[in-house]
């Protein structure tokens, strides 16, 4: 009998460890549990705190850059370069995509005339925090953001 109660404890601590570090992961609320979908967290007016474009800190760059993304499934991104007199301003639909790894942003490219989809890669998605990657025109920019 006290070899059972000394084995009952190993396994006991062994099924508690996921659980004890699940700080660590991507997702501050999940994804194994979540209190609020990555819908409801990532819906918010989020301002980049940091820009990254191929590993270089840019972020004096922006006097602003910017997102805002509905539940419904509207957003607006935002990007006022430092200098500039008027902000650029994209809107369109989003929604989750790559097992909802990803964010798809579908929008009007003024300049080109065409639909354009841009897929940002979630990094790290908590209540406060949003961690976005993409690709654009050949360079890789890396968002970290904060809610307004």
């Amino acid at each position: 009998m006290n070899t059972i109660r000394p084995l009952a404890m190993v396994l006991s601590l062994a099924l508690a460890m996921p659980l004890l570090f699940t700080s660590c992961r991507k997702y501050a609320d999940g994804p194994t549990i979540s209190f609020r979908s990555k819908e409801e967290r990532i819906a918010n007016n989020w301002a980049a705190t940091f820009v990254f474009r191929n590993n270089i800190d840019e972020t004096a760059r922006y006097e602003s850059f910017n997102f805002t993304f509905i539940k419904s499934g509207a957003f607006t991104w935002t990007v006022k370069p430092a200098g500039a007199t008027e902000p650029v301003i994209l809107t369109g639909t989003w929604e989750l995509a790559s097992v909802k790894e990803q964010i798809k942003l579908t929008y009007f490219d003024a300049a080109s005339a065409e639909v354009r989809l841009l897929y940002m890669d979630i990094l790290k998605l908590y209540e406060d925090e949003i961690w976005l990657g993409f690709i654009s025109e050949g360079d890789q920019y890396d968002l970290k953001m904060f809610p307004l």
